[in-house]
């Protein structure tokens, strides 16, 4: 539908529906995390991305990619409760979200026209499907211990790890063997373990230093969502570490199901998991 086309009446249907899924988000998603635990709550907030999934594609069909597209970035933090896990994770995030689409469309800002709206259909050529890379660059910080057993969990699976420091550098500078060594993987998983310490320079002059990643790990978590796309990063954080505030949809999980979580995204981004593992 054009948006000229968007009644008054129309606008408020649909801001009624979006509010009912919010509150659904909250009422009945968020409880089931903390009443039932983390696998109930994620087949509850399953079921609730299904229903705001055909909502859109009854009404609001322009949204459905904008949607979709913001369950991507995975980030693993260590220690969490189901809830809290639920809320820093999605909660938050699709609450906010909510509330300023319903915004947007009460105050006229928002586009209704299609995304496809005047596209001449074309012919689509079937593509023979490549078979996935499964080599994975770990970057990693000083903690040689979630190093090695980030590493041992890959090749238990079936993946080959690449590390770059155990590569030949070939008389390459590190940016020059940073790009050969990545230029054929498929899957990337950032260490952010609290290897260096810094703030704000306020702050930083009363000594008041939060623990951070090194800077080659932020680096290279950028480098390689840029080369491989971010669907196929994950970040793994261990401890306190302070994370760049330009990351969006992090996920805190409890200590030691880090491996489950890790198996569910590699088998999201297209890889084969054994269910068994799951």
């Amino acid at each position: 539908m054009d948006k000229q086309e968007v009644t008054d009446s129309m606008k408020v249907e649909i801001i009624t529906e979006l509010s009912r899924l919010r509150n659904r988000l909250i009422d009945e998603v968020a409880p089931a995390f903390q009443n039932k635990g983390s696998n109930f709550g994620a087949q509850r907030f399953v079921a609730w991305k299904k229903a705001v999934s055909s909502f859109y594609e009854e009404s609001l069909p322009c949204e459905q990619l904008r949607f979709k597209g913001m369950f991507n970035t995975f980030v693993l933090v260590i220690k969490a409760t189901d809830l809290e896990t639920f809320w820093n994770n999605d909660g938050n995030r699709m609450v906010a979200y909510m509330d300023s689409l319903m915004l947007d469309i009460k105050n006229g800002e928002y586009d209704f026209t299609p995304i496809n709206k005047d596209v001449k259909q074309v012919d689509i050529i079937p593509v023979t499907p490549t078979v996935k890379s499964k080599k994975v660059f770990i970057v990693h910080g000083h903690d040689g211990e979630v190093k090695s057993r980030t590493e041992a969990f890959l090749r238990k699976h079936g993946f080959d790890p690449i590390i770059l420091h155990l590569k030949a550098s070939g008389n390459k500078t590190i940016i020059e063997k940073l790009e050969h060594n990545t230029k054929d993987v498929g899957y990337g998983i950032v260490l952010y373990t609290p290897d260096d310490m810094g703030e704000v320079k306020i702050k930083a002059t009363d000594g008041d230093l939060a623990l951070r990643a090194r800077q080659n790990v932020i680096f290279e978590h950028g480098y390689l969502m840029g080369l491989i796309g971010r669907p196929n990063v994950a970040a793994i954080v261990e401890g306190n570490v302070e994370l760049p505030s330009d990351i969006n949809g992090i996920v805190y999980i409890p200590n030691g199901a880090w491996e489950i979580d890790l198996l569910r995204e590699l088998r999201e981004a297209g890889y084969t998991i054994d269910p068994n593992n799951l």
